[in-house]
C-alpha cells in the first residue's frame, strides 16, 4: 500500500511540477517562442482523397557494350 501511495503522489505532484518547470525554462530561454507562426495544413490537401498508389515500372535493360 505504501508503494502505491508513493507512486500516486509522484504522479499527481512531482510529474506536473517538473513539467511546469520545463515549460518555464523554455519560456525564459526563448522569449519569442510563443510568437512563432504556426502553419496549418493546406485546405486542398486536407479535403483531397488519399493518393493513388503508383505502380512500379520495371527497370530498363542495361545498355549493350
Amino acid at each position: 500500500m505504501d508503494a502505491f501511495t508513493l507512486g500516486l503522489v509522484l504522479k499527481v505532484t512531482l510529474i506536473p511540477v517538473l513539467g511546469g518547470m520545463a515549460y518555464q525554462e523554455m519560456r525564459d530561454r526563448f522569449p519569442l517562442w510563443a510568437r512563432l507562426p504556426v502553419q496549418d495544413a493546406p485546405v486542398a490537401a486536407a479535403r483531397a482523397s488519399p493518393p493513388e498508389v503508383e505502380l512500379a515500372r520495371p527497370l530498363p535493360p542495361p545498355p549493350n557494350d
